[in-house]
């Protein structure tokens, strides 16, 4: 998956978002209802992606540190590491991410605990560089969390 980390001028300050990069949001998103929103991520297999960048995207730094924590403790199976907007928990190897107060058979996206780690850890960083250029961009490929392991190895 890939995540696209930049900068939004608004209300007279730079603030800081993450996006899906196959689904950033633009004007057409703006447009769409929620049912669209829907079946389109869905048809273009890219739920994991836009749900993971919306869940960062809510998560500042107090709650991306909790996160991380939480992530990296190889002790804990299970835990609640949700933001206002969404509900998250850590299963074992996996990260269940779903709407708050979502219904039973709402859509919920599933991703590896290490990449959503590797994710945030990336968010992390961005939020505390300091803003020098409001036209820059980063883009995160969660991938690479694994190419990484097998240069080390």
């Amino acid at each position: 998956m890939k995540l696209i980390f930049k900068y939004r001028y608004e209300e007279n300050k730079y603030i800081r978002i993450c996006e899906s990069f196959k689904m950033p949001y633009n004007d057409i998103v703006k447009k769409m209802d929620y049912k669209e929103y829907t079946d389109y991520i869905l048809r273009n297999n890219i739920l994991n992606e836009t749900y993971l960048a919306s869940y960062i995207d809510s998560s500042d730094l107090s709650l991306t540190e909790y996160i991380l924590k939480n992530l990296n403790d190889k002790d804990v199976s299970y835990c609640d590491i949700g933001s206002q907007r969404w509900e998250v928990y850590i299963e074992d190897k996996k990260v269940d991410i779903a709407l708050i107060f979502s219904e039973e058979d709402d859509e919920r996206a599933y991703i590896d605990r290490e990449e959503v780690a590797y994710a945030m850890s990336k968010w992390r960083d961005f939020l505390k560089r300091e803003i020098i250029d409001g036209s820059y961009e980063e883009i995160i490929d969660t991938e690479n969390v694994y190419k990484k392991e097998k240069v080390e190895k």
